[in-house]
């Protein structure tokens, strides 16, 4: 889950989103008024599902989160679509929303609620958590409020594969973090974006991850994957001794070259052994793409409701697929589909968002709508 951009990067390119784009299609982060059917009656004359005569959501969180009458429908639209009894859904937070929201952390812990998560992977960096930052305590509480839970954003250096041992300093830093604040400012675990196939020249580091020339039972992308165990079973220990908990962001290759006998460690249930659960970076551009890589790795989980499936609506698709230049239409459409899908395996624990501010974008967009 690498940071994808800067605020000021995504200011820029929301007005170049809203005066026309170079490319040869138009890209559209919204669906205007006339596009989104809420809040009234369907073709055959029933009442929309998601409409807000039946709104969970109080009126107080709109306010509190500065909703307009749009953003409040397509909230509706979102929840219905990428939500189900059983489900929970995240969001990753990072410093650009930090820095938005600077003087209201409860605003943005509303919006958050707004849109129905309940997992919120939260990047404040090391500094913010080791001074118990007072926007930290005050974002924790809020969403605590909210029934919500917030985990730290960490583990995520391959250096610690040199040493696994360090990352003890990864937890030992959470759980400091949690003995000078409240309970209701507390961190409820870390989610860690360990990502072993990123190694590919680390310092101290004899194995280089290579997905043309190093798969093989034993071979650097193995033990690399071994490495990576080994730091995570740490860290989970060290977590679970404080009553906290881990979750891990892998990447969907994983199973398939662990069920092609190409790799011995990798494998999700092995993942699972030391974290609570798991999330699959499925960084896709369509929606059948993202099911088909995903569902090997839910078919593997062998444990209830333990993989995540999180797509990207980051503004930045040059490492990897963003969803964002397909609209809002097109992201309710891929979420109820996987939400389906998903439905239909035991270890589905919902979908999550990588990251917030690319969906904050598409949650604000106007379209023709001034």
């Amino acid at each position: 889950m690498r940071r994808a951009l800067t605020l000021t990067a995504l200011l820029a390119m929301s007005l170049l989103l809203t005066s026309g784009s170079c490319s040869k299609e138009p890209q559209k982060a919204g669906s205007t008024w006339d596009q989104l059917n809420i809040g009234g009656k369907t073709d055959n004359g029933t009442t929309d599902p998601s409409s807000g005569t039946d709104d969970p959501v109080p009126e107080t969180v709109y306010t509190a989160a500065g909703c307009t009458d749009l953003m409040k429908q397509k909230a509706r639209a979102w929840r219905d679509a990428t939500s189900s009894q059983g489900t929970r859904n995240g969001a990753y937070v990072y410093s650009a929303m930090i820095t938005k929201y600077a003087s209201s952390p409860q605003k943005l812990a509303a919006r958050l609620q707004a849109l129905g998560f309940e997992d919120i992977y939260l990047s404040a960096g090391e500094s913010r958590i080791k001074n118990a930052d007072s926007w930290v305590r005050s974002f924790n509480s809020a969403c605590h409020g909210y029934g919500m839970k917030v985990w730290a954003l960490r583990i995520t250096s391959n250096n610690l594969l040199v040493k696994p041992s360090n990352v003890d300093s990864e937890v030992s830093l959470v759980t400091t973090y949690n003995s000078k604040v409240t309970a209701a400012e507390k961190f409820d675990g870390i989610n860690a974006d360990l990502e072993v196939h990123t190694a590919k020249d680390v310092s101290g580091l004899q194995y280089k991850w290579d997905s043309t020339n190093n798969y093989g039972k034993g071979k650097d992308n193995d033990q690399l994957l071994r490495l990576g165990l080994e730091v995570l079973t740490r860290a989970g220990n060290g977590l679970h001794s404080a009553a906290l908990q881990l979750s891990e962001a892998i990447s969907y290759s994983y199973q398939k070259y662990y069920d092609n006998g190409e790799l011995e460690y990798g494998s999700t249930s092995q993942f699972l052994a030391c974290c609570d659960w798991v999330i699959i970076m499925a960084y896709l551009s369509t929606k059948e793409s993202i099911w088909s890589n995903c569902e090997p790795v839910l078919n593997a989980a062998g444990k209830l409701k333990s993989v995540s499936i999180a797509y990207k609506t980051a503004m930045n698709n040059v490492d990897s697929a963003s969803l964002q230049p397909k609209g809002w239409d097109y992201l309710l459409e891929t979420s109820r589909y996987l939400l389906e899908k998903g439905a239909t395996k035991s270890s589905f624990r919902g979908i999550d968002v990588f990251h917030y501010e690319g969906l904050e974008t598409m949650w604000e967009w106007t379209g023709d709508k001034n």
